[in-house]
């Protein structure tokens, strides 16, 4: 009869949790090209959701938050290490680098933003549903247009 020992099955089971923590499920890269950049100075602000009851406002439940400094008219962003799945993005040009979406008195935004899909709502921030872009588990790329 074969006889396996105690530390022969503990190599094992090492082995094979070492390659499982070293091969987790795919994640997948989004990349944004971001255009209509008017200033060259501050940060783009990304921010990548997957509820609807976050989206736009709430940028402290985003999944993702990005932000780079401005060095062109058109940018590329990477967000990487995204779950394939369905999100609805959020974009903005902190000119001042404030970290805040700044708005004037009236509530109206001084600063240019986006969502996905280029889609603009009526009166305040579009719906959720509306900016959904998919991410598959290899490369997505997407263009949002500041305005």
């Amino acid at each position: 009869m074969f006889k396996i020992s105690k530390q022969y099955m503990g190599a094992v089971f090492g082995l094979i949790t070492t390659i499982a923590l070293a091969n987790p499920a795919s994640a997948g890269v989004l990349k944004v090209e971001v255009d209509g950049i008017e200033e060259m100075t501050g940060k783009i602000m990304i921010a990548v959701y997957d509820k609807a009851e976050y989206f736009p406002s709430k940028s402290d439940k985003a999944i993702k938050k990005i932000s780079a400094k401005v060095t062109a008219e058109t940018m590329l962003v990477t967000v990487g290490d995204l779950p394939p799945g369905k999100y609805g993005l959020s974009i903005y040009h902190d000119e001042n680098s404030n970290e805040e979406f700044d708005k004037n008195f009236m509530g109206i935004p001084k600063e240019l933003y986006g969502f996905s899909n280029n889609i603009r709502g009526f009166g305040g921030p579009p719906k959720f549903e509306a900016t959904l872009i998919t991410v598959s588990e290899e490369q997505t790329t997407i263009s949002v247009s500041m305005e």
